[in-house]
């Protein structure tokens, strides 16, 4: 038998100890590793519940937003408060920061977009069109990087029409009715791509008839209504479609009206001013139900107001001025209790100051001209003064230059010849630049042939007839293409003047009896065409 040294005997214990020690250290680590895997487990289940936590919480949030900047914005339109729509705006945007939004949810990226949108809408209605056109291109930017990611993504989409409208009116009110017309295309597109994806969603039937609203009014103005009636038909279908299924749908049925103001306009273009009336009898119909139904809403009064400035403006070209006389007085009475409720909704500032100077138009026939100047000039340093906000409105514009040459006019009438020569010429010289820029705009044409006749006017009565006949072919220029076919009385009653100053009898005569025909009785005309 085999014995061992002390040294091999205290070799193997001291073995046998390392072994049992590695033993323990194993058993000690490997709980170790045990208690870390429960804690790390743990601790994931931790973060992922305050993940799930902070998910939930910015649902929340974005679903908050995204009721703000729809439908509470919604409420807040008809209130006519842009003070409230800016708030809204502001605090959506204070939540959705972030320079670039590269930490934000998709949903949450189209919520900052439909912000600057708001934004876009108010700063345009105070008159502020940089700020107006850099917050819509910000939100461009974003919503076409989230389209490129979900082209079908309906919520998107439907932004992107609502941006492309906003960027094609800011153009409209520069004058840049191509760029407008471009856009608005866009915004058709958007809406037809909408309505294929969804065919059934009355939300797309009424972006449709949007669409095709903005292109007749853009065609209409333009001087075009041949091709401005069809899309108002279609709109006005589309409009109807969607209230069969929405009856209560308080917007829809003033956008309707809207349309069939529109319908009117381009009737009376096209000479028949008894549909015309009808029309208009429809939008006051939907203007009163609207009126009646929310009556403290601003809105709505706004609608009504139009409903009212429209009828008149009928009634002045078929001779009823004292009918056109209350439907202004009472327009005015309305509107300017709502203007007074936002002393920063600039675009209704200066809507309020048009109505007042057609007002004034109509008043000024009964009125001495010493009478007149002082209102008409009152109403002239009004738009100058908008004007001086937003050099770039071509809208503005138009108004304050025809302001300014109406005022020549009342001076002329009371015997200060310089002076009214010194505004009219100042009158002409703007409304020849906003001509230059845009021939097509209808309106800024008639108020330039308007200011040429008053210029005409005075140098018939200094006897300057060289002058008279140079004044008078300008303008006959300016209509020539339309003056021999159109049934438009916006159209002919100046063709008539002008050709009466070139002693072009034989196209008075037609143009006269152009409008015989479709009824056409304006008091100043009658007086003038009488008076030959």
């Amino acid at each position: 038998m085999l014995s061992l040294t002390e040294l091999e005997s205290e070799f193997i214990r001291s073995s046998e100890r390392r072994a049992r020690q590695r033993d323990r250290v194993r058993v000690l680590a490997l709980a170790l590793i045990v208690v870390l895997a429960l804690l790390a487990s743990i601790l994931g289940l931790s973060a992922l519940a305050a993940k799930r936590t902070a998910e939930l919480r910015r649902g929340e949030a974005e679903s908050l937003m995204d009721y703000m900047l729809g439908d509470f914005a919604d409420k807040l339109r008809p209130l006519g408060r842009l003070e409230f729509l800016e708030s809204v705006s502001l605090k959506a945007l204070r939540y959705l920061s972030g320079s670039q939004g590269d930490d934000l949810s998709p949903n949450a990226l189209t919520l900052r977009a439909r912000a600057l949108q708001v934004i876009g809408e108010v700063s345009r209605s105070r008159g502020d069109s940089k700020h107006a056109i850099d917050a819509l291109q910000q939100a461009n930017a974003i919503l076409m990087r989230q389209h490129r990611m979900a082209p079908q993504d309906t919520q998107v989409l439907k932004n992107l029409g609502a941006n492309a409208y906003w960027v094609g009116q800011m153009h409209k009110d520069q004058n840049n009715w191509q760029a407008a017309e471009d856009a608005w295309h866009e915004y058709q597109k958007f809406a037809d791509l909408l309505h294929r994806l969804e065919p059934e969603n009355v939300e797309w039937w009424v972006e449709q008839s949007y669409a095709h609203n903005n292109l007749g009014a853009l065609a209409q103005t333009r001087g075009m209504p041949q091709q401005a009636v069809p899309q108002f038909l279609q709109s006005i279908a589309l409009k109807r479609r969607a209230l069969e299924h929405a009856p209560n749908s308080h917007s829809v049925a003033a956008e309707l009206a809207d349309s069939y103001s529109w319908l009117a306009s381009a009737k009376e273009s096209l000479g028949e001013l008894d549909e015309a009336q009808q029309l208009y009898a429809h939008e006051m119909q939907l203007a009163l139900g609207l009126r009646e139904r929310f009556p403290g809403e601003s809105m709505w009064i706004y609608r009504l107001v139009r409903a009212l400035q429209h009828r008149a403006m009928l009634g002045v070209a078929r001779g009823m001025d004292a009918e056109a006389l209350r439907d202004y007085d009472e327009a005015k009475q309305l509107f300017t209790q709502i203007v007074g409720q936002d002393r920063n909704n600039r675009a209704w500032q200066g809507e309020l100051t048009n109505l007042e100077q057609e007002r004034l138009r109509v008043l000024a026939r009964g009125m001495p001209a010493e009478k007149a100047l002082p209102r008409l000039t009152a109403v002239h340093a009004q738009l100058q003064a908008m004007l001086a906000l937003d050099p770039k409105n071509a809208s503005w514009a138009r108004r304050e230059a025809l302001a300014r040459a109406r005022m020549g006019g009342a001076l002329r009438a009371t015997g200060q010849v310089q002076a009214a020569q010194k505004e009219i010429g100042k009158a002409g010289a703007a409304l020849q630049q906003l001509y230059a820029r845009n021939p097509s705009s209808l309106s800024g044409r008639l108020a330039l042939i308007e200011t040429l006749l008053l210029q005409a006017t005075l140098q018939h009565e200094q006897k300057d007839f060289i002058s008279l006949m140079m004044t008078c072919k300008q303008a006959y220029g300016m209509i020539k293409e339309e003056g021999a076919s159109t049934m438009n009385h916006q159209i002919l009653d100046p063709w008539v003047r002008v050709n009466a100053c070139l002693q072009n009898d034989e196209a008075v005569q037609l143009a006269a009896s152009r409008l015989k025909q479709i009824g056409y009785r304006e008091q100043s005309y009658v007086h003038f065409i009488s008076t030959r």
